[in-house]
């Protein structure tokens, strides 16, 4: 590598891996019905949120609980791998 050379890091995807392999169908429907593309078509971290697809805050968050009963307002980050841990744990509307 030359010293001038920029080296490209991606932020951990583990948590994501892990998830997915455990709940492949719940992560393809979501991608699919919330986000509108294809997983495999895009790179996904650990990191990523519903957010860093353009999403306006508040129509995701209506569209996720019209289609999962999952309140985004009441979980810890709006980080993609949090919503789903929450979808699959079931519905809490408070």
């Amino acid at each position: 590598m030359k010293e001038n050379d920029i080296k490209i890091m991606f932020a951990q995807t583990s948590e994501m891996d892990r998830f997915i392999q455990e709940n492949k169908s719940l992560v393809l429907a979501f991608f699919n019905t919330i986000i509108g593309i294809n997983f495999y078509s895009c790179f996904i971290s650990d990191d990523s949120t519903l957010f860093d697809f353009g999403f306006d805050e508040q129509d995701v968050t209506e569209l996720i609980k019209q289609k999962y009963g999952i309140d985004m307002t009441v979980l810890e980050d709006g980080r993609i791998i949090t919503v789903l841990k929450a979808i699959k744990a079931g519905p809490y509307i408070h």
